[in-house]
């Protein structure tokens, strides 16, 4: 039984562009963890991979009321809430940013 393209194929979503998106989480979580920061490589790869299914599916819908510059706000937004929950007090100081 041999596998056919439709098998591997995630339409409207590109492998390349999954790959290249963990692959840049990657590199980004890597120098974190490498620096001792609280997000590391898991952490990264899977927020950049989520902004790239968020932003490809807000691409792909169509009508009037659909604004991609919209999810691009809500990404924006879920990023620093993740942001603010890494930040910690310590002695009164911010550390972990």
């Amino acid at each position: 039984m041999l596998l056919s393209d439709d098998f591997f194929s995630i339409a409207p979503y590109d492998w390349l562009a999954i790959a290249t998106a963990v692959f840049c989480g990657f590199m980004i979580g890597l120098e974190r963890q490498l620096r001792g920061k609280p997000v590391g490589i898991r952490t990264s790869s899977l927020i950049i991979l989520g902004t790239y299914v968020f932003l490809a599916t807000a691409f792909q819908l169509h009508g009037d009321a659909i604004d991609p510059s919209r999810v691009i706000g809500q990404v924006i937004t879920g990023i620093g809430f993740l942001g603010a929950g890494v930040m910690l007090a310590k002695d009164g100081a911010v550390v972990g940013v």
